[in-house]
Order: structure tokens, then C-alpha cells, then sequence
């Protein structure tokens, strides 16, 4: 869709699910006010009210990312999708506080966006912009609905995070706090679905349903979180040198790629090596570098000019653990599915982590809980 404060903005399709069912009801709206059904009407009240829907989720994420970024946090991406909207945020708050101040300012910016259409509303007194009214009056409500919903404290809607922040100043503990807002937001989930399937049967099919739906979401979101906390969880207790491979054979800057193949990748069965000038480890060779060089040219060819540079390999110290590295694989533009260990920031390089180590260890934790994390 395009960008905004540097920030992705993408629509799934199944958000013009929402534009259309928000622009039927206004329809709906329009149709029990006036009685008559006017083509050009209904394709503009539903039109304009279904757009100005999606725009108003876009300005709640928007909210939260603007605000992230003043706290230092990187937002990859804002996407709109059948649910409303989420901020691919990377990493998480820092303090409860900066927790607070993300997760409020979305449900701040929606009930205000609906007093503002609700307001304008009343400054149109002619009967014959009855179309407007209708438009502004449902954008209103929907707006206010929408601000109210995501107070809820179902983790991850934006009350649950408030909540998560409020465990987390009285426990002074982040995971403890996590694991407490995701369960209650299971469990609020499953209240929704129950919701749901009552009023599927006694008052509004479409109306439960929906609820459902969002239950059914909200639920298999919070088991997520969970599974994914613990898994963190896991990889905070391991430290950074027992992931850690040291590597005895090093390839020549100067070497061609010919010779690697043949003394090191083959002989030796590895995917990668680091690659020295000197004595100094200067990048990384792996069989991808070497992969997307014509087969003709690897007697001409160095390693040290398809290598991967080790100052574009993210790295860690040895005092960093197990979810430190997780993190780096996760936010940094990584070219090689490594990353290296140094004594300190600007130190020697020890050894490196990849990201298979990491998954093997996940796996062997998620199998025992019924799950599998595949390999990238």
C-alpha cells in the first residue's frame, strides 16, 4: 500500500472484508431511516463508510508505531487485515511505563476519531445530507466500539498489554507478568466464544458468529504468546557460550572458490567457514555465497568477493544468552543465518551460533509440548 514515518503499511486482502460488512451496515442503517432503497446512495454510504473504516484502524496501528518508535522501538511493518489491524513491532518495551503509554494511545486515538465524527455529525442539520449523518453517526460508533474493545484485558489486545505493564511493576518480574496476561486472555477468549454461541441462539446469528470468530482468534493468539514465552523463557537460562561453535580451519581470503569446494566444504561436510585476511576473521563463506556463482567461474573467482562481510553479521557477547541471540536472528538483516560471539562489543571474535542450534534446542522443548518449529 506504501509507507508512512518509514513505516510499512500493507492491506490483506480479507481487511476489505471489513470495509464491506461495516459499509452493509451503514447501508442497513441508511435504508431503515429513509425507508427507500437509492442505488447511488447505498454504494456511497457504504463506500465512503467502509474506506474512512479502514483509515481509522490505520490511524489506531499508526498510533501505536509512532509512539514505539519515540520509545526506540523498530516498526517493521503496519498491516490490516480481517481482524483490524496490527503494528509488527520488533522487540519488546523496555518498562512498564513506555508498555503503558504503546498499548493506550491506539484505543485513545479511536475513541477520539469517534467523538470527532460523532461531533461533526451534529453540525449537519439538513435532511437532505441524511446520507452523511449516516456515514459520520456509524463511523462514530464504530470508532468508540472499536477504542473500547481493545481495552479489554484480553493479552494481546492493547488492555491486556496494560494489564501485562501493571503485573509487571508489582512482580518486577516481565516473563511472570507475560505468562499471567496471556492465560487471562485465554480465558476472556473463551468467554467471548461462550458469549457467542448464546447469542447465536437466542437474539443474532450474524452478531455471535462474529463474536466466535473473534474468540476463536483471540484464543489461538494467547496460546501463541504463551508457547512463545516459554520457549523464551527457556533460552534465557542457556548461555551464549554453550550455543557457541569454535571453528579450527579457516578458508584464505585469497583462496578461489574452486579450492574451497574441494579442501574445505567437501572434504569437511560444512556449510560454512569463516574466512581470514591476516589474522584477523574478516567474513563468512557459506554454500550460498558460493551457489550463486556460475560453475565456469570458480577458478577465477576469490572467496573473499562473494563472502559475507562480518561487519553485516549481527553479534553478541559472551555474557548474552540463548533469547539475546533468538532476538538478533529475529531483527537483524542477517545474510547467513549466523551470528558471532566476541569476548566484548569491539573484541575478538570466539565463535559463532546458528540458527539451527537454536531451533534444535526449541524443538526439543515444543515436542515435549506438542509442537514443532520448522527449520527456515
Amino acid at each position: 500500500m506504501g509507507r508512512i514515518s518509514g513505516i510499512t503499511v500493507k492491506v490483506h486482502p480479507s481487511a476489505l472484508l471489513i470495509a464491506f460488512i461495516v459499509g452493509l451496515y451503514a447501508v442497513q442503517l441508511l435504508i431503515g431511516l429513509t425507508n427507500k432503497i437509492n442505488l447511488m446512495d447505498i454504494s456511497l454510504v457504504g463506500g465512503i463508510t467502509g474506506i474512512l473504516m479502514l483509515g481509522s484502524i490505520l490511524a489506531h496501528e499508526l498510533a501505536h508505531s509512532l509512539v514505539a518508535q519515540k520509545y526506540g522501538l523498530k516498526v517493521r511493518e503496519i498491516e490490516l487485515f480481517i481482524f483490524g489491524g496490527v503494528s509488527k513491532i520488533e522487540g519488546e518495551p523496555e518498562n512498564p511505563k513506555s508498555e503503558i503509554l504503546i498499548a493506550l494511545v491506539g484505543p485513545l486515538v479511536s475513541i477520539l476519531l469517534g467523538a470527532l465524527f460523532l461531533y461533526l455529525n451534529t453540525l449537519i442539520i439538513d435532511n437532505f445530507a441524511i446520507s452523511f449523518k449516516v456515514i459520520l453517526v456509524y463511523l462514530g460508533i464504530s470508532n468508540f466500539s472499536l477504542g473500547m474493545f481493545n481495552i479489554i484485558p484480553a493479552f494481546p489486545l492493547d488492555g491486556g498489554r496494560v494489564l501485562r505493564a501493571i503485573l509487571w511493576v508489582r512482580r518486577k518480574n516481565y516473563f511472570s507478568a507475560s505468562i499471567s496476561a496471556a492465560k487471562i486472555g485465554g480465558y476472556i477468549a473463551k468467554g467471548l466464544m461462550f458469549f457467542g454461541f448464546f447469542e447465536m441462539i437466542l437474539f443474532n446469528i450474524g452478531t455471535g458468529f462474529w463474536f466466535i470468530l473473534i474468540g476463536l482468534f483471540l484464543n489461538a493468539q494467547a496460546k501463541q504468546v504463551l508457547l512463545q514465552l516459554r520457549a523464551e523463557l527457556l533460552l534465557v537460562n542457556v548461555d551464549a557460550e554453550n550455543l557457541m561453535r569454535k571453528f579450527a580451519l579457516s578458508i584464505p581470503f585469497n583462496m578461489t572458490i574452486e579450492d574451497a569446494m574441494k579442501k574445505y566444504f567437501t572434504f569437511l561436510n560444512k556449510s560454512y567457514f569463516p574466512v581470514i585476511q591476516g589474522d584477523r576473521v574478516v567474513g563468512i563463506i557459506s554454500l550460498r555465497n558460493i551457489l550463486k556463482v556460475p560453475r565456469e567461474k570458480w577458478k577465477k573467482h576469490i572467496v573473499g568477493y562473494i563472502m559475507d562481510p562480518i561487519s553485516r553479521i549481527p553479534s553478541i557477547s559472551m555474557q548474552e544468552n540463548g533469547f539475546d541471540a533468538l532476538k538478533k536472528f529475529m531483527y537483524s538483516e542477517n545474510p547467513s543465518n549466523i551470528i558471532v560471539i566476541k569476548d566484548s562489543n569491539n573484541g575478538p571474535i570466539l565463535g559463532f551460533i546458528e540458527e539451527e542450534d537454536l531451533l534444535q534446542l526449541l524443538n526439543e522443548y515444543l515436542l515435549n509440548q506438542g509442537h514443532y518449529v520448522a527449520s527456515a
